[in-house]
């Protein structure tokens, strides 16, 4: 089995939306699995980087791992 190449962590500077970004691009940040970045695109729109408290599989340490690397 191949495994597929891990894609880059954004740089902090080039945060990514959570608001407009896709699926694929919020999965990309390195703790973001394919199925909360699923579960952020379905609690759009956000107004704060602490609503995503109430998305399903985001608890206050992933928020804090993630927050240099996405934006509204």
């Amino acid at each position: 089995m191949v495994n597929a190449p891990s894609l880059p962590e954004p740089p902090p500077d080039r945060a990514v939306s959570l608001n407009t970004a896709s699926r694929k691009e919020i999965a990309a940040v390195k703790g973001i699995s394919n199925k909360v970045a699923e579960n952020i695109v379905a609690a759009r729109l956000f107004a704060s980087l602490d609503e995503l408290l109430k998305v399903k599989g985001v608890g206050a340490k992933l928020l804090e791992k993630v927050r240099q690397f996405i934006r509204l």
